[in-house]
């Protein structure tokens, strides 16, 4: 991966580039509301591109990803009778910055909200309340399951995961640069 300050992103080429975060628990999803954020700027469209993975083995792993239509796509998986996928069900640009922002709201709604640059543009349903997104490395870059290898093609600015929901508000203020604290 290619830091090509000063420029305050990263240049993934598509083909190997990976940064690797070791397991911690400031960044477990867990079983409550959660919220995930990441600026991107993809320079094609495939299909898979993995932007973020939580991973441990086949069993236990969540991951966001862009589809070969540009939709971003977050998947939990935690046994066979327990996995959830939420579609943002909107086009990301190539060779455009997007933020994007999931909110999952376990707690309340169950739903899971999609938000890109500051606007909402789908929500889609509950994942199942006992599932529990704690575990391995984080891959920002890459999927890694089961020896796969797909790489996300374009450039990367940030990654903030929150233990909470985020409002309407703090989304619009994150998307525009505002800093948001951690609760």
């Amino acid at each position: 991966v290619a830091n090509t300050m000063p420029a305050p992103y990263y240049r993934f080429d598509g083909v190997d580039d990976v940064i690797i975060v070791g397991d911690d628990a400031v960044y477990e999803l867990g079983t409550g509301d959660f919220s995930i954020m990441f600026t991107i700027n993809p320079a094609e469209l495939k299909a898979r591109q993995e932007i973020l993975q939580k991973y441990t083995d086949g069993n236990n792993f969540w991951t966001i990803k862009m589809d070969s239509s540009g939709d971003i796509v977050f998947d939990s998986y935690v046994s066979a009778a327990n996995t959830a996928r939420a579609n943002g069900a909107t086009s990301i640009d190539v060779d455009k910055w997007s933020t994007i922002v999931l909110v999952y709201d376990r707690d309340t709604t169950g739903n899971t909200q999609f938000y890109v640059n500051g606007a909402a543009v789908a929500t889609t349903g509950a994942f199942a309340g006992s599932d529990d997104l704690n575990f391995g490395d984080l891959y920002i870059g890459k999927e890694n399951y089961n020896g796969s290898a797909r790489f996300f093609n374009g450039q990367f600015s940030d990654v903030k995961i929150f233990n909470h929901v985020l409002s309407a508000t703090e989304v619009k203020e994150l998307s525009s640069g505002a800093s948001v604290p951690f609760k």
